[in-house]
């Protein structure tokens, strides 16, 4: 278990790191991903994994943003990342207001957050290299997109 924790870590690492050394166009109709990497309350990581996974992904994913994976840190145990992706650049405002500005956000979700979320530590904006750079045997890279 611990060594395909590992490797997926790997897999998605490398190519990761990869990215801060090519940059790719970043255009408006493009997915466009976040990878978010969170503080969590000490000693209160499987209480987040319950409330994340069990009340707040679904939701979000029917407002229209998709849940592409989630992690835990190996080397932090309250450090928790994942990773969402919209359909476009021009459609992540839109999704954000429909999730964020919903009752179930703002007078339940929003509150119930505070038992186990500490604070977001970052978020990258990323976009996928379509093709550029293949890696045989390592998924598709993502790119950090820089301001």
């Amino acid at each position: 278990m611990m060594k395909n924790r590992i490797l997926l870590s790997l897999v998605f690492i490398f190519p990761l790191c990869l990215s801060f050394v090519v940059k790719a166009d970043h255009h408006p109709n493009q997915p466009l991903v976040e990878v978010r990497v969170y503080k969590i309350l000490p000693g209160k990581m499987d209480a987040w994994l319950a409330f994340f996974h069990g009340e707040v992904a679904k939701p979000m994913e029917e407002a229209g943003m998709k849940i592409v994976a989630s992690y835990t840190s190996l080397d932090d145990p309250d450090t928790f990342v994942w990773i969402r992706e919209f359909p476009s650049e021009a459609e992540r405002e839109t999704i954000r207001k429909r999730f964020y500005g919903s009752d179930l956000w703002q007078k339940d979700l929003k509150l119930r957050l505070r038992d186990t979320f500490e604070k977001v530590e970052k978020v990258y904006n990323v976009t996928p290299i379509f093709g550029e750079f293949p890696i045989p045997g390592v998924p598709q890279s993502l790119e950090l997109k820089t301001d």
